[in-house]
Formats: structure tokens, sequence, C-alpha cells
């Protein structure tokens, strides 16, 4: 969990993990040298829980510190959790590792993840994964999303830049009925759409999770190539599952969120991501075994 100036969100967050059903787990919580009560806030939860640890030292952004913390980290199966968002489902961690244990074709495992006001205020399904839900209250979300898209001219511009096949296709799906993708059939639909895992409550296996990341360039205080370890997690054929539960709530639209200060980098890495996908469907084209599926130890599956 990188935190940087949280006083106002992160107890609210440590909360819904310490609610869990499943309690083996541990918090590695990594602080920039907050300059508000983060850290006095913080350190009232390592008092009485010793699977919450607290390290405190200047980084360069959420990236580096997520990259530190997974050194300090103990795990066999790894979360990252933002410190202004949250939990919603009390056995989203016991739901994961049963899902894991149960299967080691499985490197990953995910969730719905749900958009929540800055005072949080539960919006509903994030549009681009809301059908994969039971219901059909997805489609609320997603004009809304699409009108929001829309509310200035950069905005405007910068949809328009990122129309391509793939796009279309994710938004022609989120428009539909789904159904929870497992293993290959995410494969097929992340070919089709492109679509990223939501890293707000995905679990991965450590050593996927240690292999598919990207490296960071110390000094650069760049924001991640998050869209290159999205690539690498499929590319190298690890599978995944989707668990078709509300898991985690973002507050994703609250004024400086990271997203939102970074963007025009991640639009530079998508450019790169979309690329790619595309480059490895003409491979998959003159080589339908291009792709050889493993199991998180990295064993070919037969």
């Amino acid at each position: 969990m990188p935190v940087y100036n949280g006083a106002k969100y992160v107890a609210e967050t440590l909360d819904t993990v310490l609610k869990q059903s499943f309690k083996d787990w541990e918090i590695v919580l990594m602080d920039g040298a907050s300059k508000d009560n983060t850290l006095q806030i913080v350190k009232g939860y390592t008092d009485f829980h010793p699977n919450i640890h607290l390290f405190s030292a200047p980084d360069e952004g959420p990236y580096d510190a997520i990259l530190k913390g997974f050194k300090k980290a103990r795990g066999e199966y790894i979360f990252m959790l933002c410190a202004s968002d949250g939990y919603m489902n009390d056995d989203w961690l016991k739901m994961c590792v049963e899902k894991l244990d149960g299967d080691p074709e499985l490197s990953l495992v995910w969730g719905v993840p749900f958009d929540m006001t800055e005072d949080g205020k539960i919006i509903g399904p994030h549009f681009m994964y809301a059908h994969f839900l039971q219901d059909t209250s997805h489609r609320g979300p997603f004009v809304k999303e699409v009108l929001r898209r829309f509310s200035s001219p950069s905005s405007i511009v910068r949809f328009i830049k990122k129309i391509n096949p793939s796009t279309i296709a994710t938004a022609t799906q989120a428009m539909k009925k789904g159904k929870p993708l497992q293993k290959k059939e995410w494969f097929d639909y992340w070919l089709e759409t492109g679509s990223f895992f939501p890293d707000g409550n995905m679990c991965i296996a450590r050593r996927v999770f240690e292999e598919c990341l990207i490296p960071y360039n110390v000094g650069t205080r760049e924001a991640g190539d998050w869209a290159g370890f999205f690539f690498n997690i499929n590319a190298k054929g690890y599978l995944s599952a989707c668990i078709p539960v509300g898991a985690s709530a973002s507050r994703r639209f609250q004024p400086g969120n990271v997203t939102s200060r970074v963007q025009e980098y991640n639009d530079k890495k998508q450019e790169i991501y979309f690329e790619k996908i595309e480059a490895l469907k003409a491979t998959l084209e003159k080589d339908p075994h291009a792709v050889v599926f493993r199991d998180r130890s990295g064993n070919p599956i037969v």
C-alpha cells in the first residue's frame, strides 16, 4: 500500500482490510515521508496489529513505493491497494486465496471494481467491468462515464486519439451482458479488447508478479509502466479468472488523483501497449502456438 499525505482516507482503507474474514495477511505500507498526520494515524494501527508494517522515507512516486514494498513483502499472493480506496466485500481475500489455492494453473484472480465519490459514496460498478456482474446496472455508470470523458475539449481530443479497433471492441463488450471469464477465455477477450486487469483488487502469485513487472528507472519519477506489466502477464501465457462480485471501491474522480496527474504519460504507454497487442495478434495468425500457457510456477500447461 503506497501512501503520501493520505491522512484523509488511510484509516478507512485499513479498516476494510481488518474486516476481512481471511486473517493470514500482512500490509506493507510504504509512506513517502508524508507531511500531514498519516504516520500518526497508521502508527495507531501498527501498535495493535503486528501484521501491519509501516516504512516511511522519501520515494519517487507510487510505482517506486510499490516495488520497494514488494521487496519487503513475504506473502505468496500479492495485492496492491491504494490508500484512498478499499475493499467492499469482507470475504474478498478469502475468495481470492481459495480460488488460487484450488487451481495451480491460475496466476491471477480479479473482481469487479466500483467507483466512489471523494466522500466515500458508492457510485456504481466501473463501466468497463460492470458487465461481468449478474445484473444490468452497468448501463447507467457506462453512460455517465462517456459523458464525463466528453466534459472538456481536451478530453474529447484525448478520447478521439484513443479510438482504435481494440477500444471499439472494449466499448461494445461493455454494453453487453458478460460472463465471468476464466483462463483462456480471458486471453481471447484480452486480444480482442486490450482490457487491463483492475489492479485495485487483483490478486497475483508472487513469482508471476515479480517476473512481469517493468523495472523502474531511479531518478525518472515515472508513474510506472502498468500497461507493459499487463501485457507481459497475458503474452507470457499466465492465466487468470474473474470472480464476479463487487470487490473494491476506488476514488478515481477525486481532485488531483494519480491517474489524472500522469494521464499524458499513461496515454503514451497505452499506445505502445495496443501496438504490441496488434503485433502479437499478427504473430498468432501465423503461428497459433506462439503463446504457451503456463501455470504460476512457469511450467507449460499440457
